[in-house]
């Protein structure tokens, strides 16, 4: 590099070569139109100010700064207004257009806050300590409160090239310099030193068009980022600020530099960056960010395919170094937002595919907690196809609070979506969608996310990696309690994963909530053309539920997607937690529904109410496990199923059903007062057959970060599996093994076939126990005649006693009369088909087939 006696800048190259037109002049004072009320003016470069001509050189351009008023002391109701319309007639890809922007001057004062790095803990990574040039700054205060100022963007272009191409004469385009510039760029209504800053707003209206981080807009060289924040401390409280986007507003995503690291994107800070308030070291309280109808523009290279851009996006963040600080009740309200495709080439480019990856946080702190912080969604365009070979997608994470080292309470995410979500393959492999409510490291609890309505068309290309993905709370340790999620009338065509609470991964290490209480997952009329997963997880759980009403999950032959999943999986202790399935039906490949406390399991619920399971293979093959209580120690889980439906599976021996399991991985597992009820009708395909209904069955869980596989085998009749345990019989039952339970109430109504057995076990020997009862009933004044015999229990292999010994036909009647004298009560309140039910109690004889293999009762 050369430099002349001047000071200009020549690049050693035979390209034309640029130089700086002049030296530094400091910020500008908007000129005053009324009272308060300043107006930028109108700017654009000429031919002679972009190229010099004589030397055949570029000019490295440098703008000017503007403000209000800048005080030491306080400032308010100050209005400043850049209007610079384009000329009529002109495109973006017109040189004319080009010109007329307004860009910063570069040399400026720049301002270094005391506080960590913003993009702190998030997907952002930062080369250098932000380093802000106030470039359009409304009230710009160095001691003062900054309050009630507007900064408006009428119209025109807001830029930061170096370089622009002039339009009289043909010229190659600027070469890139050799600088990794990393200027931020601020843009506020409201900036302070040492004060607080509130209730300053900025509006972007129609035309108003942010167009900045690039040094030329032909190969699209990054120089830096811009920052547009309705109101700024860098000591004190930032609270009700606004930014606004109106309709037919426009902001660049120019492609950004990123890192893949164990498949996540870290992406440089030079980007666009959107914040309602930003403060360092206090408190954001109340500050929003709304769109009502404006467009992103990913802007995309002229000389590529593809491109990708990303975007910060936060209603209110605050960072601590020197204090924590808290983000609370910040709003990010998306009314309407579109997509669009801007590359800088001579005519529409024959294939690009564009992708503006969109970062939303409602509240987000460094050091601190995120509490009571909101992110509405009502309109969201995510792919904008100009023709079947050029496309611009979205996609976008949601975070409605974030914490980086502290708690996230009482966050909110609510959608409803006037049109659906849309994808289509792109260069990425993968279409993701993800929402936080709470995300953080010390505790979640009270975070919610409600969806209605729209979610995504049914009509979508299948990628090994797309997801939806809703988790209420994700925090490394601490409490989750009292997070939701309510989802009601949505389709959606892409994989569907549903957490109340997340566990988080770090460096392939899994870190779990010590604690999760009275968190909730709820859906009504949903609809998923792919696999649908709903999960509650943490170190201990208790009072946790998940619901479904009208839900179905459905997967072609074709998916990719092969589970189906409800899980409440403690690592410790699961206790008095609900699956209640009502109105359901799955097509996957693998069908599981599991309560799971791997220590202790116990008092949970999971009641199944006319559902229906099939497999969505082509060779008809699946699994499906059902379980009330997976752990060391499992006790008092009730598993109630009324309206069973299994559709044709060739592989039998993969069906599993029982109120409690235990895990392959320790000997010192047990099962006891645990309760099966199986009622009303259940239509199971002629030749698929349950494998095992069971007291306990063995389960084997294999895991890796994000899945688990699930391998079942019958466990051999045993006390240590039997003890206690209940199968309430409602209407005819046939397995290839039922075992391991203790007691046996039959119910007699017109549902059942009497002619048949109602329970039969046709490959393994039933075990009973001497500790046993028999109990028979009817229900709905089912009127059954004295004299009448019941075959209640057919066993094609004969029976065996507790322990699993067999039993020859004399001791098997000595056994009976045993438990004939024995009594099991049990509360209809806890099965709900019979809790509004009126039982009438039988009295009965009992007698056996000569072979011993079938078990009558007659009616006495």
């Amino acid at each position: 590099m050369k430099r002349n006696k001047v000071g200009k800048i020549f690049l050693s190259l035979s390209l034309p070569t640029v130089f700086f037109l002049s030296q530094a002049n400091a910020a500008e004072q908007g000129i005053l139109q009324e009272q308060n009320t300043y107006i930028i003016p109108k700017h654009k470069y000429t031919n002679e100010q972009v190229y010099n001509e004589n030397t055949n050189t570029f000019n490295r351009l440098n703008g000017k700064n503007y403000y209000g008023i800048k005080s030491n002391g306080k400032i308010n109701d100050i209005t400043l207004i850049y209007n610079n319309p384009k000329t009529p007639g002109y495109t973006t890809k017109d040189l004319p257009y080009k010109l007329e922007i307004l860009n910063p001057d570069f040399t400026d004062e720049k301002i270094s806050p005391d506080g960590n790095n913003i993009e702190e803990g998030t997907e952002f990574t930062r080369v250098q300590k932000a380093v802000y040039i106030p470039f359009l700054v409304s009230a710009f205060s160095n001691g003062g409160d900054v309050y009630s100022n507007n900064l408006i963007i009428a119209d025109g272009e807001l830029s930061s090239v170096y370089f622009l191409k002039p339009t009289d004469k043909e010229v190659p385009t600027p070469a890139r310099t050799e600088n990794d510039d990393r200027f931020d760029y601020l843009i506020t209504a409201g900036f302070t030193k040492k004060g607080e800053s509130y209730d300053n707003t900025i509006e972007i209206k129609e035309n108003g068009y942010i167009n900045m981080g690039v040094e030329n807009t032909y190969a699209l060289p990054l120089n830096g980022a811009p920052y547009v924040v309705g109101g700024i401390s860098l000591a004190g409280e930032v609270h009700n600020n606004k930014v606004i986007f109106q309709k037919d507003s426009a902001i660049d995503f120019h492609a950004s530099k990123f890192t893949q690291i164990n498949n996540i994107r870290k992406y440089d800070e030079r980007i666009m960056h959107i914040i309602g308030g930003l403060s360092y070291n206090s408190d954001v309280k109340n500050n929003k960010v709304t769109f009502n109808g404006s467009k992103i523009i990913v802007h995309g290279p002229a000389f590529a395919y593809s491109t990708l851009a990303a975007a910060h996006i936060v209603g209110g963040i605050c960072t601590g170094k020197l204090k924590p600080c808290n983000a609370i009740n910040n709003t990010i309200e998306i009314n309407s937002l579109n997509l669009d495709l801007r590359v800088d080439s001579s005519g529409t480019p024959l294939a690009y595919d564009a992708i503006a990856n969109e970062i939303f946080w409602g509240g987000r702190t460094s050091h601190g907690n995120a509490i009571g912080n909101k992110i509405i969604i009502n309109d969201l365009q995510t792919i904008l196809a100009l023709n079947a070979s050029v496309k611009v997608s979205g996609l976008v994470e949601f975070y409605g609070g974030y914490a980086i080292d502290g708690e996230a309470n009482n966050n909110t995410i609510e959608a409803n979506l006037q049109h659906s979500i849309k994808a289509h393959e792109n260069f990425l492999g993968k279409n993701e969608f993800t929402l936080y409510g709470g995300y953080a490291t010390k505790g979640a609890s009270g975070n919610s996310i409600n969806i209605r309505h729209n979610l995504t068309s049914e009509d979508m290309p299948e990628n090994h990696q797309d997801r939806i993905q809703l988790v209420a709370a994700n925090t490394k340790q601490g409490q989750a309690n009292n997070n939701k999620i309510n989802i009601s009338n949505i389709n959606t065509a892409l994989p569907f994963y549903i957490y109340a609470v997340e566990k988080r991964m770090m460096q392939n290490q899994k870190y779990y909530a010590d604690s999760a209480d009275s968190n909730s997952i709820v859906l009504r009329d949903v609809k998923s053309s792919k696999a649908l997963n709903s999960v509650i997880e943490a170190q201990t759980l208790t009072n946790n539920a998940i619901n479904y009403n009208g839900v179905q999950s459905i997967s072609s032959i074709s998916s990719t997607f092969i589970a189906s999943k409800v899980s409440i999986r403690a690592n410790e202790l699961s206790n008095n937690n609900l699956v209640n399935l009502k109105d359901y039906s799955s097509a996957a490949r693998e069908n599981i529904y599991v309560i799971r406390g791997d220590k202790e399991v116990m008092y949970n619920k999971m009641y199944l109410n006319n559902i229906t399971l099939g497999t969505a293979s082509d060779k008809r093959e699946g699994i499906i496990v059902i379980t009330a209580g997976l752990g060391e120690k499992s006790h008092d889980n009730i598993l109630a199923i009324t309206n069973l439906n299994i559709d044709e599976y060739h592989n039998n021996s993969q069906i599993y059903i029982a109120p409690s399991a235990h895990l392959t991985r320790t000997n010192a597992n047990s099962s006891s007062d645990n309760t099966l009820y199986m009622g009303g009708t259940h239509n199971i395909f002629q030749d698929t057959i349950i494998n095992n209904i069971s007291g306990s069955f063995n389960q084997t869980v294999t895991e890796s970060e994000n899945t688990e596989n699930y391998t079942s085998a019958i466990t051999p009749s045993s006390s240590a599996f039997t003890k206690g345990n209940h199968f309430i019989v409602d209407s005819n039952v046939v397995a290839n093994t039922i075992n391991n339970f203790e007691h046996y109430t039959f119910i007699l109504s017109k549902d059942i076939d009497i002619n048949k057995a109602m329970i039969v076990s046709n490959s393994t020997a039933l075990n009973l126990s001497s500790q046993g009862a028999l109990n028979l009933y009817t229900k709905d004044n089912f009127n059954v005649k004295k004299g009448t015999k019941i075959k209640i229990i057919e066993s094609k292999a004969g029976f065996t006693d507790i322990e699993g010994r067999a039993l020859d036909i004399n001791n098997l009647k000595s056994l009976l009369t045993t438990m004939s004298k024995n009594t099991k009560q049990f509360s209809t309140k806890m099965i709900p088909n019979l809790s509004n039910k009126k039982l009438n109690k039988l009295k009965y004889t009992l007698e056996t087939n000569e072979n011993g293999t079938i078990i009558y009762m007659n009616i006495i």
